[in-house]
């Protein structure tokens, strides 16, 4: 699962990285949570900017019933109804610099850890987009998810899902919406583990009213008693 992300770095450097002009009111963000509208790259001969809600819904669904997902499974992306239609035509990237998981301790409490790339300020996660009724909207507008797959040993310590990540090389590709289902799939799998840090971070990520630097610093971790 991935659901909280964060987008430190300022807007020339997303320019410069994907090629394409931001808005002026993309500020550096720490603590991305759905429900909001979220810049993502789009468009495959001619790269723009949307900001679709972070909750997809299909066009088709009733604002009355629509219940807005974050998240895709990689592994059913052609098969369910839902993402079908938003798999081939909606293909999108939503620019991060880390995102945030909780891991599940023996006792049940879960504890917020930070992911991010060793050698890469920016990268892209794999997203689809559609056009529908967000509840949370009084029109139609354009709708969102992060695509997950089966994670790499590393992420797998932390949780047993993992955003998936698209590398620049393959940018076009991802965005294409003539690329064949079988090229898609391939680039649907976890990156290897080496490319990775995971680090404990503050639980003030905990809530999406908190925001800042420090939320991406690494937690001091006091040593126990029992030790």
């Amino acid at each position: 699962m991935c659901g909280r992300f964060a987008r430190p770095m300022p807007r020339a450097v997303l320019e410069e990285h994907f090629g394409v002009a931001f808005p002026e009111n993309v500020e550096p963000d720490w603590n991305i949570a759905p429900g909001l509208p979220v810049p993502v790259v789009y468009g495959a001969k001619k790269r723009s900017v949307v900001s679709p809600v972070w909750g997809f819904v299909p066009s088709w669904a009733d604002q009355n019933k629509a219940k807005p997902v974050i998240n895709a499974r990689s592994e059913t992306l052609w098969e369910k109804p839902s993402f079908k239609n938003a798999a081939i035509k909606g293909r999108c990237l939503f620019p991060a610099g880390a995102y945030y998981e909780w891991k599940r301790g023996f006792s049940g409490e879960k504890t917020p850890f930070a992911v991010r790339m060793k050698n890469s300020e920016v990268f892209a996660l794999a997203g689809i987009m559609e056009e529908g009724c967000h509840p949370s909207f009084v029109c139609r507008r354009p709708t969102s998810a992060v695509i997950t797959c089966e994670p790499n040993s590393l992420i797998r310590s932390v949780h047993n899902r993992m955003p998936v990540i698209i590398t620049p090389e393959n940018y076009d590709v991802w965005l294409d919406p003539s690329t064949p289902a079988d090229k898609i799939d391939l680039l649907m799998q976890a990156l290897p583990s080496t490319l990775f840090e995971t680090f404990q971070v503050c639980c003030k990520v905990n809530s999406n009213r908190n925001n800042g630097p420090e939320l991406l610093m690494k937690a001091v971790i006091r040593p126990s008693l029992l030790d």
